[in-house]
């Protein structure tokens, strides 16, 4: 499907680039193992998705897979996380991987300090 293929060229993108290797369909909440983030570096708790309601047709049952998706990621962000979120169009543009460098180049960095 395309949200596989988007997620391709994202991992693709970030292989690429000077970043520490992320970890995919990470469970991030042990009272959760249904959650996965798409993309995830835990030692910094950084994670990235690619919108998949970008790729949903509008019909019924979608508000509550989006509430779901806000459930989510409301928890991932109480246990400490920071998500980023891409749509395709971002992930095309190398938007997506501009975020992502900025990210976790500046989390390495602030990790060497002492």
């Amino acid at each position: 499907p395309e949200r596989d293929r988007v997620g391709h060229a994202l991992l693709f993108q970030i292989q690429g680039k000077t970043l520490p290797e992320p970890k995919p369909k990470f469970r991030f909440d042990p009272k959760n193992q249904d959650w996965t983030f798409d993309f995830a570096w835990p030692e910094y708790l950084v994670a990235a998705q690619v919108d998949a309601f970008a790729f949903v047709n509008r019909q019924h049952g979608e508000d509550w897979h989006f509430a779901e998706a806000c459930r989510k990621i409301n928890r991932a962000q109480w246990l400490g996380w920071r998500v980023y979120w891409f749509t395709a169009s971002q992930v095309a543009s190398n938007e997506a991987i501009q975020v992502l460098c900025e990210v976790l180049w500046a989390k390495k960095a602030h990790a060497r300090r002492p």
